[in-house]
């Protein structure tokens, strides 16, 4: 096992179905706000397939702890490079939500204050579809494939609709940040 918690970016055709399942959601927003630049969508459309990407590698990590077969030794790196995959997940996540929080509009112009309380920001309604992705495309089970399609696409629309509350003033998100922190380990060694 290596140190490396990159492969090179999303296959071509993981890319397409993320641009598939997502890109009209982000579309409509940008659509119906003006104030979403056409570079502030392509780095959204990247930074959630870096997100899919390091959910793929740490669906693999998370393989080599499963393994009965994995000595001590390994399993204890599996473990600490699950920690650092998690990191830079929950960075990807943040980051997500800085780019979408521009779209966020306290009062419509009614000066009404937002109606809709929504259970998860844009960049975790990405980390889930992401996983769904992931479980739909390692699935040996043709009707667990099945389902995890279904949930992504329900989870795209949500998305969706997520953005949509957000570009018309509707919408509280919960707090953003940080809920774990992942230490390094070299700040626990002596």
């Amino acid at each position: 096992m290596t140190d490396s918690l990159r492969e090179p970016g999303p296959s071509e055709t993981d890319v397409s179905r993320l641009r598939t399942l997502l890109g009209e959601a982000l579309e409509k927003a940008e659509r119906q706000w003006s104030g979403i630049p056409g570079r502030d969508q392509h780095e959204l459309f990247n930074t959630i397939g870096e997100l899919f990407d390091q959910n793929r590698e740490q669906w693999k990590l998370e393989d080599v702890s499963h393994d009965p077969s994995t000595g001590l030794a390994e399993l204890a790196h599996a473990k600490r490079m699950i920690d650092r995959s998690n990191a830079v997940r929950t960075g990807l996540i943040n980051r997500i939500d800085h780019l979408s929080h521009h779209l966020e509009q306290r009062l419509t112009d009614t000066g009404t204050p937002p109606s809709v309380h929504l259970s998860e920001t844009v960049g975790e309604l990405a980390d889930r579809i992401c996983i769904l992705l992931l479980k739909e495309q390692y699935a040996t089970d043709h009707a667990a494939r099945e389902l995890a399609n279904r949930k992504s696409r329900h989870l795209a629309r949500s998305l969706e609709l997520t953005l949509m509350a957000m570009v018309q003033g509707r919408a509280v998100l919960p707090p953003r940040g940080i809920m774990k922190i992942y230490s390094q380990v070299e700040d626990h060694q002596a």
